[in-house]
């Protein structure tokens, strides 16, 4: 029987290395752009599909947590930290998204982004790390929760606190 709160954890692995290999991608592509190197076609459509296919994990990644959240957090001992971690969850959505606009306007040839396209490029590339970087910074915090506070252990008890 597999538990419903434990998809959100089985699941999550998989934006997080899509997006970090984008990461990783996007800047063999921009760094071949600099160097004036001939950009690998391959490097660029990796990047491109591992760009767009990001935010569906994600999305459901953050579906699978809401839900996992309705079932756990009656037995949570820092429900606090819980909270922290969805509004964490939220905040690189928005880099995401700019990286696709961006990569999108690039794709779609839009003349006042071609003639600035290195430039769009190094600004994806920026939006990507600072994605990522938030990204784990949520990360951290689930850990924090399942390893410091045993959010989702079965049979695990809330520690007493001397007041």
């Amino acid at each position: 029987m597999i538990r419903e709160e434990l998809l959100h954890t089985a699941l999550i692995h998989f934006p997080i290395a899509i997006f970090s290999l984008a990461l990783v991608f996007k800047f063999a592509e921009v760094l071949c752009l600099c160097l004036k190197k001939k950009v690998s076609y391959e490097v660029g459509i990796v990047a491109k599909a591992l760009l767009f296919i990001g935010p569906l994990f994600y999305l459901v990644s953050i579906y699978l947590g809401d839900m996992a959240f309705e079932i756990i957090k009656k037995d949570l001992c820092n429900i606090t930290l819980a909270y922290q971690h969805e509004e964490a969850a939220e905040i690189p959505i928005p880099f995401f998204l700019l990286a696709i606009v961006l990569e999108v306007l690039i794709l779609a040839k839009v003349k006042s982004i071609k003639a600035y396209t290195s430039f769009v490029q190094g600004f994806i590339l920026l939006s990507l790390l600072i994605g990522n970087i938030l990204m784990f910074r949520a990360a951290h915090l689930g850990g924090e929760m399942v390893y410091d506070h045993g959010a989702g252990v079965k049979g695990y008890t809330c520690p007493k606190t001397v007041n």
